[in-house]
């Protein structure tokens, strides 16, 4: 669920990192700043690796990015840096409508939002990527690199981290309820977030360890493609797409997070539209937020969570139309662990087709139940 009014929108290469965005809608996170002083103190900035989790057959190998011809190469002096944020945005700025390359290993640290502009590629070499260092807040949580209706934009090869520790996942769910937050982290600490525009290429990253709605948001964009990326360790969503025309996620491996398709309120059946195929997702410790859950299909549903379409959130009471998500197509995923759970709405109108569930994975058809 997210302030909607504006349209807001494993392998050796990937560090399992305890490594850590104002928004550009600070007006919007203003409505419902649940932000409380007794946050846990924020972990250091450089990158702390953690041990990667157990997952049967391992996690599967990213494909090395090589740099792009012309590209602008980030200056040395921010890698590792306490916070980088005003010479990336720099390094942002110099490399549009081409390319900026974060050479191998270098950990960019940022804490707030940072542009991406038209006709631009950010790419990273191996262990090369971004470190949201927001710690765990109700909401407000800064997104570390945006776009706002820019089209041609493609993000790959990157290690993108946060702060969350799966280690404290009761302490923090626990944090949470005891600091009046809402069920959810609420609206930022994104590493990827746009908001409207087209042509949107997101693809060989591993997006790891945040305290954010989700990793990476997509919201009014028309054209995506979400492929062969590593999500996993995410307290929450490593994904959420919200009015996402032809937005198709191919090939992705996630693990211990969960994803979300929700529209910004009701839409006539036809602007959700895509295909989710061949991914695979994975639920082992569970995701933060869903801590203590059971892995039936129930009012909670589930440990690790994909909600296909259950809500169209904006205000109050607002309710989906029939068939609202009749665009999206799901086919050929495999789910599997205990409480690795594919939560569909009832008449979200998705087809479902050829899924593998297994080790306790569940389809639950009429969402929480």
């Amino acid at each position: 669920m997210r302030c909607e009014n504006v349209v807001r929108s494993m392998s050796a290469r990937v560090l399992l990192a305890l490594l850590g965005m104002l928004s550009v809608y600070e007006a919007c996170h203003a409505e419902r700043n649940y932000y409380h002083p007794l946050a846990p103190p924020a972990p250091p900035a450089s990158p702390q690796p953690l041990i990667p989790i157990p997952v049967p057959g391992g996690i599967p190998s990213l494909k090395p990015i090589q740099k792009p011809a012309g590209a602008i190469v980030l200056d040395s002096s921010l890698c590792g840096q306490a916070d980088a944020d005003a010479g990336f945005q720099v390094a942002l700025n110099q490399a549009a409508g081409k390319a900026l390359w974060i050479p191998p290993g270098c950990v960019v640290n940022l804490s707030q939002p940072n542009g991406i502009s038209s006709n631009t590629t950010l790419a990273c070499g191996m262990g090369g990527g971004v470190h949201n260092m927001s710690p765990l807040r109700c909401a407000g949580a800064p997104d570390v690199i945006y776009g706002n209706n820019d089209t041609n934009v493609t993000i790959e090869g990157c290690t993108m981290t946060g702060t969350y520790d799966p280690v404290n996942a009761a302490a923090d769910h626990a944090w949470m309820a005891a600091n009046g937050c809402p069920n959810w982290i609420y609206n930022g600490g994104d590493v990827a977030t746009f908001n409207g525009g087209s042509n949107i290429i997101f693809t060989d990253n591993a997006v790891t360890n945040l305290f954010a709605q989700e990793g990476l948001f997509l919201g009014g964009v028309n054209g995506a493609t979400i492929s062969k990326n590593a999500f996993a360790n995410n307290f929450q969503n490593g994904i959420q797409f919200s009015s996402c025309h032809n937005c198709n996620v191919t090939g992705n491996y996630a693990v211990d997070t969960n994803i979300d398709i929700e529209d910004a309120g009701p839409h006539p059946p036809g602007l959700s539209t895509g295909v989710w195929s061949d991914n695979t997702f994975v639920c082992v410790n569970g995701s933060g937020l869903q801590h203590g859950a059971s892995p039936s299909c129930g009012p909670q549903g589930g440990d690790c969570i994909l909600v296909a379409g259950n809500a169209c959130t904006n205000g109050p009471g607002q309710t989906c139309y029939a068939n609202e998500y009749s665009g999206i197509i799901f086919e050929n995923n495999v789910f599997t662990g205990p409480g690795m759970n594919l939560v569909n709405g009832q008449n979200s109108g998705i087809v479902y087709s050829n899924h593998t569930y297994t080790n306790g994975a569940n389809f639950c058809p009429l969402g929480f139940q």
